[in-house]
């Protein structure tokens, strides 16, 4: 009879331990599911609109009095390990800007990865500038009608290099800022050659960095009209008479002649 209570006990004590077991697992189950639920994974279509929003931000802060609007953006890839984000600018008709942004390794409180952000649109703020600074260098020594387009460097690694903080004048002292001039004129470079070398050795003794084009054509009326952009355009589909000829290299004072 003793035997038959013991085994009634132990039998009720392995009973109880099993409902024990089987009441606790439902609420440790719903304990991790709410752990999981409440953290979202960040994904990559979260990171890209967040640059969008942030490259956005970046340009109202350092041009506020244009106005942009988002055209796309390509996000880091083999080749490319940063975001690529085009705007169309209002100042300077529609044309495109491009924001670069470059991951850091640093995140911020909702666990994305900070970018810092550059951007090419000294292209165009700078250009009437430029033009004006190469102009009255070349008429020192050429007294023919010209007109003088210039163009600048763009990618990433150019945007880091420009400080957007100064004026074209100041960015030229940087022994690393570099552009492209043309000059248009109704004469043969033949004919000019002297007067272009002098003032193309004025440019290499001020330590400007530039590489310099020369387009013979009688359409100078034309071109001193049109963008920049327009006139290359134009020589592209030949609407506009001349060829570019590649003529010097000056880099850190030395010369290049072609």
């Amino acid at each position: 009879m003793k035997k038959k209570k013991r085994l009634l006990a132990i039998l009720l004590a392995v009973i109880l331990s099993v409902s024990a077991t089987a009441c606790s697992n439902p609420i440790q189950q719903s304990g991790s599911t709410s752990e999981t639920t409440s953290s979202k994974r960040i994904t990559p279509e979260d990171v890209k609109e967040r640059v969008i929003n942030q490259a956005t931000e970046y340009l109202k802060k350092n041009y506020p009095d244009d106005n942009f609007t988002f055209i796309s953006a390509a996000s880091p890839n083999w080749a490319d390990n940063y975001y690529k984000v085009g705007f169309k600018t209002e100042k300077y008709n529609n044309q495109q800007v491009m924001v670069y942004g470059s991951s850091s390794d640093k995140k911020d409180e909702d666990g994305f990865t900070i970018y810092t952000y550059s951007d090419d649109y000294y292209q165009y703020y700078m250009k009437d500038d430029a033009e004006e600074y190469f102009s009255l260098k070349l008429k020192k020594y050429l007294e023919n009608e010209f007109v003088i387009k210039v163009r600048f460097k763009g990618g990433i690694g150019f945007t880091k290099i420009v400080n957007n903080d100064q004026s074209f004048t100041e960015n030229i002292k940087n022994d690393k800022f570099f552009c492209l001039v043309y000059i248009f004129l109704n004469q043969e470079f033949k004919n000019v050659d002297d007067q272009i070398e002098k003032f193309v050795k004025e440019i290499a003794d001020d330590n400007i960095n530039i590489d310099l084009y020369y387009i013979y054509t009688k359409q100078l009326v034309t071109i001193s009209k049109d963008s920049t952009n327009d006139v290359f355009n134009r020589l592209k589909s030949y609407s506009i008479d001349g060829d570019i000829g590649f003529k010097y290299s000056i880099y850190n004072g030395s010369i290049d002649k072609y």
